[in-house]
């Protein structure tokens, strides 16, 4: 009798509860619809960053290719799923697919970095190395085919070890395109080879809470209303990061060095060759113009910005020791070749800044201008 009774007295609680929630959310989507400031900051982002290109919008709204879901023993990280599809991006084998390649060809260019190479932002078709495969194909290489070894947060050493453990044949060009994971984490983070965001380790029952938070994230109101009361909170001060020091600087540049020159060193033994990228980031140009697209929409608009202490002064915090670590890179004598990217963007019709859909990664169009470089470069490598 006394079990019925509790029994029923939890029916009602819960009923209650849910009941209870539900208003909560009713009146949460009210407050949403009502507030059409960040929609129109996101409408105007996606109409600078995807101006003229088709089958874009989608991922700026859809956290499908931000909000991966990764596993981890503790040194290697990688995605939990190995094959998944969101709206535009598709991953096989545990890499974004290369719209265009074909594996099974004996010529190969494996391109390495981090989320600017898996394309974030981008559809299959606009990646950085999708781009480099048209661009070969168009001139006749269909025998050559790019793989695309991208990785949400790598920074060059665990680039390294990825090139390590991948099968690479004698002749295949290996590409490093980074020097943004590195900078940031290094400087901002003061940890030079770790990994930038979070990730789950094997642990079932953390990964379980990872995919309901990014379910609520997607479906409630009143979650996301509870995640902006908090961003608001914690975004009281703006975070512009650490005070100059020209030790740590020298030490962290160093490190980034060392780390290219093993994997020169391991391309060599290998008869692989071997080329460099640094990238540009946001500001990196020295032509940040302060426009209606930067700071206001760049920095406040859309799902990218997670970081609630984002704020223009650790842009040009960050671009200070950038500016330093490129100028050592034009001097790092090296046998490798090395191309600096940092001013790519510099003398074209439209601002720097629209290059960019956040602090590191670019829009297609600005893929478009990287890929065209970088494809020079290849085609001085690859062995015919």
């Amino acid at each position: 009798m006394k079990l019925k009774k509790y029994f029923s007295i939890f029916l009602i609680n819960n009923f209650i509860f849910l009941f209870l929630i539900s208003i909560v959310e009713i009146i949460s989507r009210k407050l949403e619809a009502k507030n059409t400031e960040e929609q129109k900051l996101l409408d105007l982002k996606r109409s600078i960053a995807y101006e003229g290109i088709k089958d874009q919008f989608d991922l700026l709204s859809d956290d499908c290719n931000r909000n991966y879901f990764m596993v981890s023993n503790g040194e290697e990280i990688e995605f939990a799923d190995k094959n998944f599809d969101c709206p535009g991006v598709t991953v096989r084998n545990g890499k974004r697919v290369t719209v265009g390649s074909n594996s099974r060809l004996s010529k190969k260019v494996h391109i390495f970095g981090g989320s600017t190479v898996f394309g974030t932002g981008s559809t299959d078709a606009f990646t950085i190395p999708s781009l480099i495969q048209k661009k070969l194909n168009q001139k006749g290489l269909d025998n050559v085919s790019v793989i695309n070894h991208g990785f949400a947060s790598l920074v060059s050493k665990q680039q390294l070890s990825k090139l390590k453990k991948t099968n690479i044949n004698e002749n295949d060009v290996v590409v490093f395109y980074d020097g943004g994971n590195d900078a940031f984490l290094s400087y901002i983070y003061e940890n030079m080879d770790g990994t930038i965001v979070g990730f789950n380790r094997e642990n079932k029952i953390s990964f379980l809470f990872s995919r309901i938070r990014f379910y609520l994230s997607k479906e409630s109101s009143f979650y996301r209303l509870l995640s902006k009361i908090k961003k608001g909170k914690s975004n009281e001060y703006a975070y512009c990061g650490p005070e100059f020091n020209e030790s740590k600087s020298n030490k962290y540049i160093k490190n980034y060095f060392k780390n290219l020159t093993q994997a020169n060193r391991y391309t060599d033994s290998k008869n692989i060759r071997f080329i460099h990228f640094f990238q540009p980031i946001l500001g990196s140009g020295g032509q940040l113009e302060v426009n209606n697209y930067y700071p206001k929409v760049l920095l406040s608009a859309g799902n990218f910005e997670e970081n609630p202490n984002f704020d223009k002064c650790l842009i040009e915090n960050i671009n200070q020791y950038y500016r330093i670590k490129a100028n050592a890179y034009d001097n790092f004598k090296n046998s490798f070749s090395k191309n600096n990217l940092t001013q790519i963007f510099n003398g074209k019709n439209i601002p720097e800044s629209h290059f960019y859909i956040d602090n590191i990664h670019i829009t297609p169009k600005g893929s478009e201008i990287i890929a065209e470089e970088m494809t020079k470069q290849i085609l001085t490598k690859i062995k015919f």
